[in-house]
């Protein structure tokens, strides 16, 4: 997940978040994370979310099933950096919070809350 981090941390934008002809591709990916994410491969959903944000790295749907997916593989300082860069990008999704939500719950469920 390297690309991730210079996705989420160098707070660039790509060719494709400006360039049309760059969604379906996009698309693309994401559909494939999400198969391999209901397929219960989190790992890999993680890798092909990678590939998509480190091409557009505001994509909403995309920082956000990255979110889900390092939720829950438990990676929970780094799900919190997805969400806040999420958050920024797009305020008023509600996906962002809900998802911020779930991973205060599973946090309290593992410390004993």
């Amino acid at each position: 997940m390297g690309r991730l981090f210079f996705c989420i941390f160098g707070g660039t934008m790509t060719i494709a978040d400006t360039d049309p002809a760059a969604q379906p591709s996009l698309e693309k990916r994401l559909e494939q994370a999400k198969a391999s994410l209901q397929n219960g491969d989190i790992k890999q959903a993680a890798q092909k979310l990678d590939q998509l944000l480190s091409i557009s790295s505001t994509h909403r749907d995309g920082l956000y099933y990255m979110a889900v997916c390092l939720r829950k593989l438990g990676e929970y300082n780094t799900v919190e950096e997805v969400l806040r860069q999420l958050k920024i990008a797009h305020p008023r999704y509600g996906r962002a919070f809900q998802e911020q939500g779930y991973c205060f719950l599973e946090q309290a469920k593992n410390v004993g809350v």
